[in-house]
């Protein structure tokens, strides 16, 4: 598995258009009239925009990743807004590992800036903004936290091996 940075946009369906998801590499979709192409697996479809020229094994990461977040989504069960479902404590672990992994931090050290960050991002975004945000991945959050909120270096670089492994031991 590659580490590809993506955005998934929701879709409202509009007449006889289902409503979907529609990936990006950027953080809003074009203006205007764009091209997109459809790919499906299954009964599962993603479109891709065109000018962000994925390969089928980029598109087949997204996929993977949209699955890897429904499957997430569907252990929810939680009613209380204070019980913390655990597929998110998967992800802030993941997060976790991961800056003790690329940054060099030491698990407390590491620990706090995940929990600050989760209660940082949670306190502040709807629950349509935590569906999208839960899209990233969880190196993509450890490294923004590192280089953004605290000026750690990131000093290793990506290895796919490290941060898959680091996904399987956070239960992800």
């Amino acid at each position: 598995m590659r580490l590809i940075s993506f955005t998934f946009h929701v879709r409202e369906p509009v007449g006889d258009v289902p409503g979907g998801l529609t990936v990006s590499r950027h953080g809003k979709l074009p203006e205007g009239d764009f091209g997109i192409t459809e790919f499906q697996w299954g009964s599962f479809v993603l479109w891709f925009v065109d000018d962000d020229n994925f390969t089928d094994d980029e598109r087949q990461e997204c996929y993977e990743a949209e699955q890897r977040l429904r499957k997430r989504k569907e252990n929810m069960t939680t009613v209380k807004l204070d019980e913390v479902p655990e597929a998110d404590n998967e992800y802030w672990l993941a997060v976790t590992k991961c800056l003790v992994k690329f940054a060099g931090q030491a698990e407390a050290d590491a620990k706090k800036a995940s929990d600050d960050f989760r209660n940082h991002m949670e306190s502040g975004l709807s629950v349509e903004e935590m569906d999208f945000f839960y899209h990233e991945e969880t190196y993509d959050i450890a490294k923004k936290i590192a280089e953004e909120r605290h000026g750690w270096p990131w000093t290793t670089p990506l290895s796919n091996d490290d941060y898959v492994k680091i996904l399987e031991d956070s239960g992800m």
